[in-house]
């Protein structure tokens, strides 16, 4: 039968006409939540005093800009640093 995945709730064939759901969770399923990485610190993590990380955008396409803020965003979250845009 069909089972949801825990996180995604992946329905593919029901909703989309594609694989079984089974092979669906089996085979696309990329993320799975590990109890351990929500008390992960860093270590490029300071916590002693407050530093920033500046992004601005280039003259590319929309695209690029997007995944080069993406980036900035995950580097001052994990280095515990204020984005300054």
């Amino acid at each position: 039968g069909s089972t949801e995945h825990q996180l995604a709730g992946l329905k593919c064939q029901e909703k989309y006409g594609g694989p079984d759901d089974e092979f669906a969770e089996r085979e696309m399923a990329f993320w799975s939540d590990i109890p351990s990485d929500a008390s992960y610190k860093s270590p490029f993590l300071d916590e002693g005093e407050e530093r920033f990380l500046t992004f601005e955008p280039d003259h590319g396409g929309w695209n690029n800009i997007r995944m080069g803020m993406e980036t900035a965003l995950v580097l001052a979250h994990s280095m515990g640093r204020t984005l300054v845009l």
